[in-house]
């Protein structure tokens, strides 16, 4: 981002709260029992004075690679992440 930049950025642009309310829902099923869910609600907390938004985001798949050392399963997902 820039000129001689060599690390580089990251810029993460997230949906500001509204005064409407407004929600949404994604859900994914898979191979290898994979499941993702990622929903959103956001709206009034107080009149026209507050707003708010929430977000959750929940991971889980099986893994599908063999260990050939001790035989278990790698590169299983389990993961939980919030924002307020």
């Amino acid at each position: 981002f820039g000129r001689n930049t060599t690390g580089g950025l990251l810029n993460f642009v997230t949906r500001r709260p509204t005064f409407s309310t407004q929600g949404n829902i994604s859900a994914t099923y898979g191979r290898f029992d994979q499941f993702y869910v990622d929903a959103a609600l956001g709206g009034p907390i107080i009149g026209d004075t507050l707003a708010g938004r929430i977000s959750v985001s929940y991971k889980r798949r099986d893994g599908w690679m063999r260990n050939l050392v001790d035989g278990r399963l790698q590169n299983n997902v389990d993961s939980l992440a919030g924002r307020v």
